[in-house]
């Protein structure tokens, strides 16, 4: 029997987590294996050798073109019905195309290319043709280019000479069948736009915008105001915790390295698989999803989470959905704003490509979707998590500031994404966006419907102008 007198058992202290700060200079390494892996497909030497100069004012040049399209689909239907033309509807359109032509006009002289969209734009809205461009493509190397330019300059009678099926050449062959015709009518270029729905995406667009600009006025008003205190996400972190983080990141961004690149290697190294590249990289975003809650909750130097604590609370579903809303209207001005910032940046780095954009162009439906499906459901539910989920709260324990950590996360965020630094302000203010929602709310959802419906929209817009 014990004593009563003998001294009680001394209570120790839990036992403290050892820093790990390896874990972030490995995850630093991999994001910038992911960036500059990006970046020299962007800049490689001989892309760009054999890219066309004027290739961002010739990608501008189709949405210009469809755009005049619809307005002038919209004042043939007005004078039909009699009613008002919609002179400065569409959000000055027709200024769009003469900026456009502007642009294809100083490049005329260095690319093929911006001298036949000139020349059909010009044409199309019944300019005087510019001559340098005509002289341009008459001493060109391309047989092809030479019968446009002969087609353009008069020379040309006989339409079965030129080949192809863009706007270009269509005009350049309409000219030929027409002798001195003074305007050649839009229907020529090829490109049929259903007016009333450009007018309709249009009219959401707009109500986005001005539904986003209320949004942020009313958010701001109500965080100064007081009435709108935001209920954090996960800020119970230790020191030691956040390193685990860096790790979990790590292991993502390894994981995401090595899969992604099985459909690249396995299309190369056998030929005929090519045609089946779509659907192994949906494949691929298949098993990152399912494999998501792994790298988010991976034991790690003691440290453990489980996934329903990533995701955050769940309480109030149609607020967290409503907030999720709020935040992909307040998102589009600011992304907006963010590209008119960076458009100087576009003029002299080459333009902002995403190889998902890039495969819907002439993709079949079934691939069309399935693109779909890598682009605005499975980015938002893998990169959530992952950003918002991991990376966030870890910064925001590390540098004690949830304002610090919203900037960094948004940073990280847009430069991983392959599309290049003319579009990195606008993708990082994706992420800052959602780090706000995650903080505000303390939960995951608002975010993922923000990105996923931010996703969609982009998405759809890119294959309608496809």
């Amino acid at each position: 029997m014990e004593s009563p007198d003998a001294p009680a058992e001394p209570v120790l202290p839990p036992p403290k987590l050892t820093r790990n700060w390896w874990t972030w200079l490995v995850f630093g390494a991999l994001a910038g294996l992911v960036v500059a892996s990006n970046l020299g497909a962007i800049f490689d030497p001989k892309a760009r050798a054999e890219a066309d100069p004027a290739a961002a004012e010739i990608q501008a040049a189709p949405t210009a073109l469809k755009q005049f399209a619809a307005m002038e689909d919209l004042k043939r239907l007005a004078k039909q019905t009699g009613s008002r033309s919609p002179d400065a509807g569409l959000d000055g359109s027709e200024s769009s195309l003469d900026g456009t032509i502007r642009s294809l006009k100083a490049k005329s002289s260095v690319s093929d290319g911006a001298a036949e969209w000139l020349l059909a734009l010009q044409a199309v809205n019944g300019e005087t043709l510019d001559r340098s461009a005509i002289d341009k493509l008459l001493k060109s190397e391309d047989p092809g280019s030479q019968r446009i330019g002969q087609s353009f300059a008069g020379e040309l009678s006989d339409p079965s000479q030129i080949h192809g099926d863009d706007p270009p050449q269509n005009v350049a062959r309409w000219i030929a069948s027409h002798p001195g015709e003074d305007k050649v009518p839009v229907e020529a270029t090829g490109v049929k736009v259903n007016a009333i729905a450009f007018a309709a995406i249009f009219g959401y667009l707009a109500a986005i915008f001005l539904g986003g600009v209320a949004s942020i006025v009313a958010y701001i008003v109500l965080k100064k105001g007081g009435s709108l205190p935001a209920r954090g996400y996960q800020t119970g972190l230790s020191l030691a915790g956040t390193d685990a983080r860096g790790g979990r990141m790590a292991i993502y961004f390894g994981v995401f390295l090595t899969i992604s690149a099985i459909p690249s290697v396995l299309a190369a190294a056998v030929p005929s698989l090519k045609g089946a590249l779509i659907p192994m990289l949906a494949g691929v975003y298949v098993v990152m999803i399912l494999l998501t809650p792994v790298f988010c909750t991976i034991p790690l130097f003691g440290d453990r989470i489980a996934f329903r604590g990533i995701i955050g609370d769940r309480s109030d579903l149609l607020k967290k959905l409503g907030w999720g809303l709020c935040g992909y209207m307040a998102n589009f001005p600011l992304f907006l704003l963010a590209l008119l910032v960076t458009a100087p940046l576009q003029k002299v780095l080459p333009p902002p490509s995403h190889e998902i954009i890039e495969m819907v162009k002439g993709s079949n439906p079934i691939n069309q979707l399935l693109l779909y499906f890598v682009a605005a459901a499975a980015a938002p539910l893998i990169e959530e998590p992952m950003f918002r989920g991991v990376l966030f709260p870890a910064l925001q324990r590390l540098f004690a500031s949830p304002t610090m950590a919203i900037i960094l996360t948004g940073c990280v965020f847009g430069v991983i994404h392959p599309q290049g630094p003319a579009l990195w302000l606008p993708l990082a203010l994706i992420g800052m966006t959602a780090a706000v929602l995650t903080r505000q709310t303390g939960s995951l959802i608002p975010a993922i419907l923000m990105h996923f419906l931010h996703n969609t929209t982009i998405y759809i817009f890119s294959l309608i102008l496809a």
